[in-house]
């Protein structure tokens, strides 16, 4: 059994590891203490950190003060400049993939982003209390703290003040005292909560992050030994209490008065001074530990990482020089959080809103590792202040050596190994177009049908379909319903390797005939062919991706919305940036939008498309191109000039898995929006009521929603089936 507190940290963290892996049904037992341990330590740290502040830059003199604002501001400086380098080198590890992703409702989504200025200037400092804006906090105690040095009986006022830390630090003791069992519950519950499967098919991240965790882990440790006096096993004892609660919160925030306490025991063994020089540095470490937090820290610089890595995860990798321009715009946005400078480089980088579903898979990794460096970074920034105070900050060569030594192996290693581990372990992770390609109908079919191909007006098989009444009880009377079918491909109605009907506008119209009790009888044809097959009354009804402003006929009638799609445009990666440039009014000609001809173009639809392309007040400068299909686009698009295509973001995305090589990009997110129809023939009254009522009332019974997850999102269910 460990003797010291962090040792019991450490070892709860890993019987946490082993108990949430071992017995995974015990996580509802830890969940209360977990919660409560949380919200305790946050209560306690925030206080306690305010009163370090004042406290300590009170008491510090200016001697005392200039010294930690110039050695905190360069050794600051330096830890940002080596969790950059590790940043720009990370990336490099990743081998070339292939990947694509299942549309998901989240796509359609704007993310909100952070504002710096809420951030660092609250309109309401006591609502930032509340929000643990701690940046906001750290100022505000800063400005107190130095306005308190200028006070001439400031000791009047500090007295009370450490008073009042001397308590809080007691409520922190207390705390401390259970920290183990803390660290163990969080462990459980938060391990719980990872999706190892899902993990697996992103673990190049894990895997890339924690070789460039470790080089940096190493060159800080390293030269904290290398040019202070303080031996490797001392910090590294100093180290280890921290950093497990740490890793099993994923907070620094509730780790920051083990980190003081630490230091200061540390350093305070190490002084020979007197009383008056040790106080001194105490609340040197206090101050800087509180200001370093409030700063960009090194977790936060290394993790913007993750956004090279979601250009390569979509087949955009960045090169060194793309790289190095988001790090230089990344920097000064972390402090508001890692999700909020991701976020507005994702934007910058004009990359797919949707590879944010990146970070949310990968999060509880992403925090914990950024939450870990920093901490380290944190000790860091007080070890080497404190040598600089203490004097003793010099170069140790052998120790120097020991560590380039240690640094240069694990990126050498890295560099030759990762990406071949990488290639070779990701190599079949991309199932995506196969598990699209092996869905199958999930509502069954009763009757047999039958299908016949339909190419034009001049075809035997137009010649031979009669017109026939459309009537509710005369296609009950015949035994079968005429299907016209625009086909149109995956997700709604392709045509398999056995040349079987299938797709999810093939299992609406087999859940209406199973309503109807009658067969099916499928013509596939072009779409102004099935124009023409329904005002003759050749067919009953037509499906197929048919939104609610398909160029139609004056006579033909529309049924009511089953399925609910969105406007977005498909676009080649290679020519992504002229998407980009066209949002942002700079592209310097019209951009070439494909407009399927099913697509009623109205003048009202045209400008609402370049309007809402446009980042500026003024529309995009757009131009129209007709296209017959979308599999023209994707075959010719080159030679034809066109930009994007004009399709749904449903349907874009699982394009963009059969066809890799493009992206679906949901500009216009929920705004532009349409339903999805039947096209019904004839003109009776009672046949349209019936599929409008049949329609509202599986609506209701969830047939859609299932459909949807099924051929849209490929979300498998307990159960698929239909009936």
């Amino acid at each position: 059994m460990p003797t010291t507190n962090s040792g019991r940290c450490v070892a709860a963290l890993l019987l946490g590891l082993a108990i949430a892996s071992g017995i995974p049904e015990s996580v509802p037992f830890f969940e209360p203490a977990a919660t409560i341990f949380v919200r305790i330590s946050t209560f306690a740290v925030l206080p306690y950190m305010i009163l370090e502040l004042l406290c300590s830059i009170g008491s510090l003199s200016d001697q005392s003060l200039r010294v930690v604002v110039r050695t905190g501001a360069m050794t600051i400086a330096a830890l940002i400049t080596i969790a950059a380098i590790a940043c720009l080198y990370t990336p490099s590890l990743l081998p070339e993939m292939v990947t694509s992703g299942f549309f998901t409702p989240a796509m359609l989504d704007v993310a909100e982003s952070g504002n710096l200025y809420d951030t660092f200037f609250p309109f309401n400092i006591f609502k930032a209390l509340t929000e643990d804006n701690y940046p906001a906090i750290v100022i505000v105690s800063l400005a107190a703290g130095v306005l308190l040095q200028q006070v001439e009986r400031k000791g009047v006022l500090l007295a009370p003040l450490d008073q009042l830390r001397a308590v809080i630090s007691r409520f922190n003791g207390y705390i401390a005292r259970v920290m183990p069992l803390g660290v163990l519950a969080l462990t459980i519950v938060s391990t719980s909560d990872i999706d190892f499967n899902e993990l697996y098919k992103l673990h190049a991240l894990p895997v890339v992050t924690l070789c460039g965790a470790m080089a940096l882990i190493v060159v800080m440790i390293g030269g904290v030994v290398s040019f202070t006096s303080l031996r490797l096993l001392d910090v590294l004892r100093a180290l280890r209490g921290p950093i497990a609660v740490t890793f099993s919160s994923g907070s620094l925030f509730i780790a920051l008065p083990m980190i003081v306490e630490s230091l200061r025991t540390l350093l305070k063994s190490e002084s020979h001074s007197n009383a008056q020089h040790i106080d001194s540095l105490s609340e040197q470490i206090g101050t800087s530990i509180s200001i370093g937090y409030a700063l960009p820290s090194v977790g936060q610089v290394f993790m913007v990482s993750i956004v090279p890595y979601m250009a390569w995860y979509i087949d955009r990798p960045m090169d060194l020089l793309s790289r190095l321009k988001m790090l230089i715009t990344a920097i000064p946005t972390v402090t508001g959080g890692i999700a909020i400078a991701i976020r507005k480089e994702v934007v910058a980088s004009h990359l797919p809103p949707d590879v944010m579903e990146v970070l949310s898979v990968n999060y509880e990794w992403i925090a914990r590792l950024e939450k870990s460096l920093s901490a380290v970074g944190l000790l860091a920034l007080a070890m080497v202040l404190a040598a600089m105070y203490n004097k003793t900050f010099r170069v140790r060569y052998t120790r120097l050596g020991a560590m380039l030594f240690c640094a240069s192996t694990i990126i050498v290693a890295s560099s030759l190994l990762v990406p071949t581990y990488l290639a070779s372990a990701l190599s079949s992770t991309y199932v995506n177009d196969d598990i699209l390609l092996r869905l199958r109908p999930i509502v069954p079919e009763l009757q047999k049908s039958t299908m016949v191909r339909v190419y034009n007006t001049r075809d035997s098989a137009f010649q031979d379909l009669s017109p026939m009444p459309v009537r509710l009880d005369s296609i009950r009377k015949r035994g079968f319903v005429r299907v016209a079918v625009n086909l149109v491909g995956l997700p709604y109605a392709r045509l398999d390797e056995h040349g079987t009907l299938l797709g999810h506008d093939i299992d609406v119209v087999q859940a209406l005939a199973q309503s109807l009790n009658v067969s099916i009888r499928y013509y596939v044809a072009p779409l102004k062919l099935i124009d023409t097959l329904v005002g003759s009354e050749r067919v009953d009804i037509a499906i197929g991706q048919l939104p609610d402003f398909t160029l139609l006929h004056s006579g033909l009638n529309i049924s009511a919305g089953y399925q609910t799609v969105h406007g977005a445009f498909l676009v080649e990666d290679k020519h992504y940036q002229a998407l980009a440039k066209a949002r942002e009014g700079t592209l310097g000609r019209p951009f070439i939008i494909g407009v399927p001809d099913k697509v009623d173009l109205t003048s009202a639809l045209r400008y609402a498309i370049a309007k809402k392309l446009s980042y500026l007040p003024a529309p995009a400068d757009v131009r129209f191109v007709r296209l017959p299909s979308i599999k023209e686009f994707i075959a010719s698009h080159h030679k034809l000039g066109i930009d994007a295509m004009l399709t749904t973001a449903e349907a874009g995305a699982t394009l963009a898995i059969l066809h890799p090589e493009f992206t679906m990009y949901p500009t216009f997110g929920r705004e532009l929006s349409s339903s999805l129809v039947m096209l019904i023939a004839g003109d009776n009254d009672v046949f349209e009521e019936f599929i409008d009522v049949w329609i509202a009332s599986e609506t209701q019974r969830g047939l859609f929603s299932l459909l949807h997850k099924h051929w849209i999102q490929a979300i498998p269910s307990e159960s698929d089936d239909y009936l």
